[in-house]
């Protein structure tokens, strides 16, 4: 090779310079190079007759089968190595990806199922009423071909240069206000000149989503009478490419404090905007919500899963002005309260609620059988690290039997706050807390594990200030692995009717998809291994259900709340450290499988429908990792 690579430059060097050289010295040169050239050659003969020489021994001709067979070992050596690298990791599905996918491959079934069939009901009219700042474009025959016979458009204008678009029936108006107007006369100018039964307040910054006003005006007929509609919404970058979608909840009135749940493309009742008077300047919208959801039945306020509005801006002085109409809408409903702003996120907020004074007696209850170790940390947490003023310990002992424990249950006996009540028998989860509340004193029970260890000294005092508000059954709080992860953050249900934890194992400090993680709110259910609830309510629905012994109690205790007409809040403020599994083994093991699947069995025979739907998940969510994501690609969701 290297006597081929010198001829080789030889032969450049000499075709490279033959022409050019000029004079003797040019000439000897070029005799130089061809006399090395030839030399060259010569040499590369003599090697080629060695190697000839060598392909012609026997030594050659009997290698040869051995040789082949190296070659073909290593040939396989390489295709194995090929075989067994690791490919390139693919890059990490982000959530903006699941949602350009979505866009793509879902949101027409979405839309699709959502449309209601054929109505009796008469045609409820809607009124859009489109606000335009100054220096906004304003595209109004867009907005006129996508708008649906039974709605009609007040266009407020400041600068009134726009001539009137021609339309068949006066569906667009044009109005002026004088500079400086407040919120109210836009109010009052649109029950004037709208004759619509619900109205929308739109900014027009905002983006309305293509066929956004025939989705809310099918809605609002096959509904009809509603009081107040909402929809989901995402925002637009500044390359127009949607982003950071809201997959809200159904109507939550705790999450509405917290945070604006119900958005920009809402239709409002019109009674129920006559009678309102919205103030607290850029919040002005929130704080009609605020009233009208006050004024309004429960089960006329609906959510469209579906994102209609497509947001681009906000005020910059609107979060202190929406908790400034928070304060605003507590003090109207006599509530005692603080809004204080949300440590992570400033579009939010935590809603502090007064406890009476005096405040009430609490009964806390924890169910246990040996394994000092736990009890000893859970009953010091309660009776030694906890700042609630005015508490009782119960602790109902299932046939303990180990020394160590015996001694603690005499020890904590001995404290003037404690009762240690005996259970004997079968451990039935639902009776030994039966057993316990009907020896309570307090007005308010908290039902523990005996595997809780607190966090923070105010957890109790979160729980029983929102156990006491009104219209409220049950109350969870925020359970941590040891690790520091999520271990409870509210129930929510599969399709199949199976009940299963939100946001498990995510980190503690994240707030999870849309905030949900980090913010009070109503939810399906939550656990009961800390579980805080009126003693009265308890007494009305009739205490645990003891034919669920090991499993779901918890979810049959929640959902009767449900049915008498109270809300189960879960809380991010009331952090407790939760060792799930430590006192029992886990529902898959041999002894107890049977009875946790019979368990669900009751559950699903006597809860039906309501143990199959959520209405606080959105529907185009379900649970991966128990994590919500958006549901798999191309699926149709069920009609609504």
């Amino acid at each position: 090779m290297l006597i081929k690579a010198g001829t080789d430059k030889a032969r450049r060097l000499i075709d490279e310079n033959r022409a050019s050289f000029e004079g003797n010295a040019a000439k000897r040169r070029v005799r130089a190079l061809e006399a090395a050239l030839a030399a060259a050659q010569s040499e590369m003969a003599m090697l080629r007759s060695h190697v000839q020489q060598l392909q012609d021994s026997n030594s050659w001709r009997l290698t040869h089968p051995i040789r082949t067979m190296i070659d073909a070992l290593k040939t396989l050596l390489r295709t194995v190595a090929e075989t067994r690298r690791e490919p390139a990791a693919p890059r990490p599905m982000t959530d903006q990806d699941r949602y350009d996918a979505w866009i793509e491959t879902s949101e027409a079934a979405c839309r699709a199922a959502i449309s209601p069939v054929e109505t009796t009901h008469h045609r409820t009219t809607l009124g859009l009423v489109m606000w335009v700042p100054p220096g906004c474009s304003f595209a109004a025959q867009t907005l006129l071909a996508d708008c649906p016979a039974a709605c009609s458009i007040l266009v407020l204008d400041p600068t009134a240069t726009l001539p009137p678009p021609s339309s068949e029936g006066g569906q667009i108006q044009y109005a002026t206000l004088p500079p400086g107007a407040q919120p109210a006369e836009a109010v009052a100018l649109a029950l004037r000149r709208l004759d619509a039964d619900m109205l929308c307040f739109f900014d027009a910054r905002d983006r309305l989503a293509p066929g956004a006003l025939g989705l809310a005006a099918e809605v609002a007929a096959q509904l009809s009478p509603l009081d107040l509609m909402f929809a989901d919404e995402d925002w637009l970058d500044d390359s127009g490419r949607r982003v950071n979608p809201f997959f809200k909840p159904g109507w939550d009135p705790e999450l509405q404090r917290g945070r604006d749940l119900v958005g920009p493309f809402t239709f409002f009742r019109r009674a129920l905007v006559e009678n309102a008077a919205p103030v607290h300047g850029s919040a002005w919208l929130y704080d009609l919500t605020n009233q009208v959801a006050a004024a309004a039945r429960e089960d006329r306020i609906h959510h469209i899963p579906a994102v209609l509005c497509h947001r681009t801006m906000v005020p910059q002085d609107l979060y202190p002005a929406m908790r400034q109409a928070a304060t605003a809408q507590l003090a109207r409903d006599d509530i005692a309260a603080r809004v204080q702003p949300h440590p992570r996120e400033p579009a939010w907020s935590r809603i502090v609620y007064a406890l009476p004074d005096p405040p009430p007696l609490v009964s806390l209850i924890i169910p246990t059988r040996d394994r000092a170790s736990l009890l000893r940390e859970s009953a010091d947490g309660v009776l030694n690290r906890t700042d609630y003023p005015h508490i009782e310990l119960l602790i109902v002992d299932n046939d303990s039997v180990e020394p160590e424990t015996l001694a603690l249950l005499e020890r904590l006996a001995g404290d003037p706050r404690v009762r240690v009540l005996p259970q004997p028998g079968t451990f039935n989860w639902s009776a030994a807390n039966n057993l316990a509340a009907q020896h309570a004193t307090g007005s308010v029970l908290v039902f523990l594990n005996n595997d809780i260890a607190m966090v923070h000294p105010d957890w109790l005092t979160e729980l029983v200030s929102q156990a006491l508000q009104p219209g409220v059954g049950a109350v969870g709080a925020k359970l941590l692995y040891p690790d520091g992860r999520v271990q409870h953050a509210g129930l929510t249900t599969d399709r199949s009717g199976v009940p299963r934890h939100m946001f498990r194992f995510l980190p503690g400090d994240e707030s999870g998809a849309f905030g949900l993680a980090g913010l009070t709110r109503q939810v399906w259910g939550v656990t009961g291994a800390c579980l805080a609830m009126r003693t009265e309510l308890f007494q009305e629905v009739r205490g645990l259900n003891e034919a669920f012994p090991l499993a779901y109690n918890d979810v049959d205790l929640c959902l009767r709340l449900t049915a008498h007409g109270y809300r189960v809040i879960w809380t991010p403020w009331s952090q407790l450290t939760h060792h799930e599994m430590a006192t029992r083994p886990p529902d898959s093991s041999d002894g107890r499988r049977e009875q946790t699947v019979l368990e669900l069995e009751w559950l699903l025979r006597d809860w039906g429908a309501l143990i199959e739907c959520d209405p606080f998940l959105n529907p185009n969510l379900h649970l991966v990792d128990e994590q919500p994501q958006l549901r798999d690609l191309g699926a149709l969701l069920p009609a609504l």
